[in-house]
């Protein structure tokens, strides 16, 4: 299915271990699960600012029809009984393509299982192309070395720190203190 619009939860990071053992348990029953280890933050205030996100009206089928065509796009249907997914505190923001290097790298951070993954998405590589010469068979095979720059690019948590902390507020201040540029 396609859509004009791309979805994020306002849910808080902390909460994010529950999703994810929550939709684990899809796994068992055979179906996709919406929530993944690896996951990709981006400040809801500066998509609110810069790329219009807005909040889902959750509402009951026809009322749909009672909405504005121009806000049509942040209808979803609740019905309680079948499908409520009111919990994810859906934004939408009205667009098919996000390009994260379109967004300042301070509003964005990156989440991944373990801490020591977070050093491979922290930082920015440098790729270099350096040639293997066969002598005896007058060939040449140019091979990658990825030297990674020990300069923080990104912000990020590891599921396992964000396990040790507290709540969203602390969080939030861990985040802050994690400087795009510094030494690692």
């Amino acid at each position: 299915m396609e859509h004009d619009y791309i979805c994020f939860t306002d849910a808080p990071i902390t909460c994010y271990l529950s999703n994810l053992k929550y939709f684990d348990s899809f796994k068992e029953m055979g179906r996709k699960a919406m929530f993944s280890p690896y996951g990709i933050g981006i400040s809801r205030d500066w998509l609110y600012e810069n790329k219009g996100a807005r909040p889902v009206i959750y509402g009951q089928a026809d009322e749909i029809n009672l909405l504005d065509e121009s806000i049509r796009w942040r209808f979803l249907e609740l019905d309680i009984h079948k499908r409520d997914y009111s919990w994810l505190r859906e934004w939408r923001i009205p667009m098919k393509e996000l390009n994260l290097y379109d967004i300042p790298r301070e509003h964005i951070i990156f989440i991944v299982p373990k801490e020591e993954e977070l050093k491979g998405y922290a930082v920015d590589w440098d790729f270099d192309v350096d040639v293997d010469f066969d002598y005896d068979h007058g060939e040449s095979h140019p091979y990658l070395i990825e030297t990674p720059k020990e300069t923080r690019s990104w912000k990020g948590f590891s599921i396992d720190q964000i396990k040790e902390i507290e709540n969203d507020f602390v969080l939030s201040a861990r985040t802050n203190t994690q400087i795009i540029g510094e030494n690692l």
